[in-house]
């Protein structure tokens, strides 16, 4: 008798935790870089707010918050970045989820001052107003991204 009770607690509490880990998986803010995320590619302003520290829960690297249509996004991603400068971020315009990633060798912070640029607007490849060679930008963000989703 024991030993059935026993497994319908354990058959509860197994069912519980699936329950929340999909809830989470399904209203989570958080992104796994997947392809799909190719089809609808948008470039924003992000900009680094932390020093470099190491949690237990994000890992070794920076927080940054970059613009998207639905309003502003924290994250967080190691790499080599400086405090309060901004960088291009690239992300999935029609679903966030899809992912998204900072590019750790676009520091645009000098032009956003230099132009006077909206970065709160977010540019399709072509529209943006930074002096970089698209083509070769488009091709970097793209095999990185198929690199991280192998």
């Amino acid at each position: 008798m024991d030993d059935n009770k026993d497994s319908i607690k354990l058959l509860i509490a197994s069912a519980l935790l699936l329950v929340f880990l999909i809830l989470y998986i399904k209203f989570s803010d958080t992104a796994i870089l997947n392809k799909e995320m190719l089809k609808n590619l948008k470039y924003t302003t992000g900009t680094i707010s932390t020093d470099r520290f190491y949690s237990k829960s994000t890992g070794d690297g920076y927080d940054y918050e970059f613009y998207t249509q639905k309003g502003i996004k924290e994250t967080h991603a190691d790499g080599n970045f400086i405090k309060g400068r901004k960088y291009l971020v690239v992300y999935d315009s029609v679903n966030i989820k899809n992912g998204f990633m900072i590019l750790e060798g676009y520091d645009i912070t000098d032009s956003l001052k230099n132009k006077n640029i909206n970065e709160r607007e977010g540019w399709s490849i072509d529209k943006i107003p930074f002096g970089f060679d698209k083509k070769s930008l488009n091709e970097e963000v793209t095999r990185s991204i198929i690199k991280i989703t192998k």
